[in-house]
């Protein structure tokens, strides 16, 4: 499990054939056996043993490993809007549940880095009354971890989308607020203690590498302005249209730099370890150990954004 050029992980606090929660007319139950939450007490133990901690997402916006529309299904029936995740008060009680059992269940353990809270969520129907929706929710489940463990961090896992309405982005889906998010107010929230971005770079167009670099620079200058600290979470660069070891170099020489104060790290999406399948066919982003510009855009850069910190 340890590389030595990393210490923190992503990891999902669900997965798909392994499940933890199995639903039943409406009500689910924690499945704590050999398939359910006795693999994730294995992860978490084995990551204390190796000194890297977690940042552990509880539950994802896409229907990969179950997703916030398989609460609403099953609490409300098929056929209702995602949005219901986060203004149901049934729903929101029934991952609340979901979310003290696991918190209460690792809240010791010093393989947590944080808490967070969804994987790239969205709200992006009229009753998400712009981004009001997704920040009140943001807001009462972040205050809800806090008062089971208030001894590790909690963030909220976005995109990193803004909310410039009619400003100098009004043409662009990640800053003119359709997505529902917005990165700053939900930053700014009291029990959000860091922000979190992401970043996929796939050809040199529009929003090819120079804009990357803007993007990764306006998110430094926002957590600079709510004086929190953020971190690019995932960051893929697409191998079949852009030379990967360039534009990551672009990229890291800035979030090195004295210029990128609040950004305090960066995760790869992702990095593979074991190589058969690498890079995939499914999955551009994917930087393999055997890339020969593995070792400067991975391992040499961690030590540079540690010193930094």
């Amino acid at each position: 499990m340890k590389d030595p050029s990393n210490n923190l992980l992503g990891a999902w606090g669900t997965d798909g054939e392994v499940y933890y929660q199995l639903w039943e007319n409406g009500q689910p139950s924690l499945n704590t056996g050999a398939n359910g939450l006795a693999l994730l007490d294995s992860a978490v133990q084995q990551a204390e043993a190796a000194g890297i901690q977690l940042i552990m997402c509880l539950v994802n916006e896409w229907p990969n490993y179950g997703g916030e529309i398989d609460y609403v299904n099953n609490v409300l029936g098929a056929g209702q809007s995602q949005t219901e995740f986060y203004t149901n008060p049934t729903v929101v009680n029934t991952f609340k549940s979901y979310v003290s059992e696991v918190v209460t269940r690792y809240k010791d353990s010093p393989a947590i880095f944080a808490w967070e809270l969804a994987n790239e969520a969205r709200c992006q129907d009229s009753d998400c009354n712009g981004s009001q929706a997704l920040t009140t929710w943001a807001d009462q489940i972040s205050q809800y971890i806090k008062s089971i463990d208030s001894n590790h961090l909690v963030t909220f896992g976005g995109y990193g989308y803004f909310n410039d309405g009619a400003g100098s982005h009004n043409w662009d889906f990640n800053y003119d607020g359709a997505s529902g998010e917005d990165f700053a107010a939900i930053l700014d929230l009291q029990n959000i203690d860091f922000g979190t971005f992401h970043l996929y770079t796939d050809d040199n167009g529009a929003t090819g590498p120079d804009y990357g670099l803007q993007w990764i620079k306006d998110h430094n200058d926002a957590c600079v302005a709510a004086k929190k600290p953020c971190v690019l979470e995932e960051l893929g660069v697409n191998r079949n249209n852009l030379n990967v070891q360039n534009v990551m170099n672009q990229y890291q020489s800035y979030i090195v730099s004295s210029e990128a104060q609040a950004i305090q790290g960066s995760m790869d999406w992702s990095s593979f370890y074991v190589d058969a399948a690498c890079p995939s066919p499914s999955d551009p982003y994917a930087i393999c150990a055997s890339d020969p510009f593995y070792a400067q855009v991975v391992t040499n850069f961690v030590p540079s954004m540690a010193a930094k910190s």
